[in-house]
Formats: structure tokens, C-alpha cells, sequence
């Protein structure tokens, strides 16, 4: 079995689901300080600002680690135990966004880049009743993600109403200061989303200062609905076609682009770049050359 350790959602999950379709076992374990884990087994450990690294990295047989975006600030001072830890053992780091490759420079061992995973089985286009004249905010009301940049769009376009789930670690900070057209929904469970994002003709993703992409944006991919994100141009270097997102960062950009409503088919796009079965398939072949199958 492979213990994927720390929970990273929706990928832990993903990663699990994914490989019981080849039939190999994986387990999700949440274990704080590593102290209950059975390191006999392969490791693929998730999130390197885990105070379990320690004991993972002295006890593991086979291990890798897996970088999903912020933990990749470990240059802070009260990181710097996990941070010897890693730099000791240096196992594989698979890394989820290509803005993370530079932000990883810090890292002495191996890198790699691992897409993140969509299951393309349920994020696809589905017929659902649209809701005219409103638009979803697909993202976290987190201040790296630059929902400022939405809400100043949001108050460009009057005439539109924006739909955000009430999520995040600066929700509250985001609701004392959201225009009267951002309407704060309940979030969905995961097995829901798809549903939800069908029924929005236009998306806005996020604008975050390193121009990456995570889960949310690609799941409106799927779905079909055009998406406005902000992508570095690094990503041509990751990929044999740029993402296809409607790519901006200026809110007066941002606000034309919400008239587009041009449908192409961005399912097909994520489901060969990011689909599950293709990166479940990657991903055991890493497994392979580690040594964990």
C-alpha cells in the first residue's frame, strides 16, 4: 500500500481514486508529528511545511515529497527543521504548478512536475439550467489569489451579478469590503461542483502575482464554461499548447472579456494535459523509478 501522508484536497483524493482504477491501493493518512505512520510502506508525503517531515525523512524506506504551492515559502525561518530535513535526504519533490520550479530553487534534490489531476469523468460539460446575467468567481477569498482584482471588475460591470462561495482564509476581511453586485454562496461538496459550475456561462479564475493555475480554474476548464485567469507565459514551456484560459490581470481587461461568451472546447484541453487516467498513469511510472511498485 502507499500512504499518501498529509491531506491535501482535492488531490489526495484524486491520487487515491486514480490509482484504484489500476488497481494499486493508497490510503490517505493525517498524522501531525508522523508518530503512527508504518514507514514500511512507500511514502508520498504532501505539503513540505509538515512537521511530520522530520520523522518521515529518518524513518521512510521510500519516500518522495509534494510541493502544492505555498509550502513552497519553507525559506521562512520556523520552517528551517523540515526544510534540513528534506535538504539531508533530498528525495523526489513533485512539484503542482510551474510557477513552483523557480520557488523551489532552495531545494537541493530532484524535481519534477506533476500536473494536477481532474477527474474528467465528472468535470465535464453537463446540461443545466444558466443563470443569465451572473457570473462565478471561481477562487478562495485569500488575499494571494487577487479577489481584489475580481471585486474591482465587479464594480466596473454593474449590469452583472458575481456569485462567490464564502470560502477562505480572508473571507471575513473580504465580505466587509465586497461591492453590492458579489453575491457570497454556500460552498458545495466536491462531488457537487460540476453541477454548480455548469450553470454559469462565464467564469472568472484567479490573479495571483505568480500567473499559476490550480484546481478551481481547471475544473471550469473542463466544464466548458470560459474562464478569465491570469497565466505567465512560462507555461508555453510545460505544455505543447498554452493553457487556454481568456488571459488578463487589468480589471478594465477583465470586465471587456465578460461579454465573451464564444464556447470551445477547453474539456478537451484538460482532459489531455490534466486527466486523471493520463496522470495517474505518469504518476505510477514515478512510482516505478522510486522503487514504491
Amino acid at each position: 500500500m502507499i500512504v499518501q501522508l498529509n491531506e491535501f484536497e482535492p488531490m489526495t483524493s484524486n491520487i487515491v481514486n486514480g490509482l484504484k482504477i489500476f488497481g494499486i491501493k493508497s490510503e490517505i493518512i493525517g498524522d501531525k508529528y508522523g508518530f503512527h505512520v508504518d514507514y514500511s510502506n512507500p511514502i508520498h508525503l504532501h505539503y513540505l511545511m509538515s512537521w511530520n517531515i522530520p520523522l518521515s525523512m529518518i524513518k521512510a524506506k521510500n519516500i518522495i515529497v509534494h510541493c502544492h504551492g505555498s509550502d513552497s515559502d519553507i525559506i521562512k525561518w520556523k520552517y528551517h527543521i523540515p526544510k534540513t530535513f528534506l535538504n539531508i535526504r533530498k528525495p523526489l519533490c513533485l512539484y503542482a504548478m510551474p510557477c513552483l520550479k523557480n520557488r523551489l530553487k532552495w531545494y537541493r534534490g530532484e524535481k519534477k512536475y506533476f500536473p494536477i489531476p481532474i477527474d474528467t469523468s465528472r468535470f465535464k460539460p453537463i446540461k443545466a439550467k444558466k443563470y443569465p446575467g451572473r457570473v462565478l468567481i471561481w477562487s478562495q477569498l485569500s488575499k494571494v489569489k487577487g479577489v481584489e482584482i475580481s471585486f474591482e471588475v465587479a464594480r466596473l460591470r454593474p449590469d452583472l451579478e458575481f456569485d462567490i462561495p464564502y470560502y477562505g482564509w480572508d473571507k471575513e476581511y473580504y465580505r466587509k469590503s465586497a461591492p453590492k453586485n458579489v453575491n457570497f454562496i454556500e460552498p458545495v461538496e466536491h462531488d457537487l461542483v460540476p453541477n454548480l459550475i455548469n450553470k454559469y456561462e462565464i467564469a472568472i479564475g484567479d490573479f495571483t502575482k505568480w500567473g499559476s493555475f490550480g484546481t478551481a480554474p481547471l475544473e471550469t476548464l473542463a466544464c466548458n464554461v470560459p474562464t478569465i485567469h491570469y497565466i505567465h507565459p512560462e507555461h508555453k514551456y510545460f505544455y505543447d499548447t498554452f493553457p487556454p484560459f481568456l488571459n488578463a490581470k487589468k480589471p478594465a481587461e477583465i470586465a471587456k472579456l465578460l461579454d465573451e461568451r464564444e464556447k470551445t472546447n477547453t474539456y478537451r484541453w484538460v482532459d489531455k494535459n490534466h486527466g486523471l487516467s493520463n496522470m495517474m498513469k505518469f504518476l505510477i511510472e514515478i512510482y516505478r523509478t522510486q522503487g514504491f511498485i
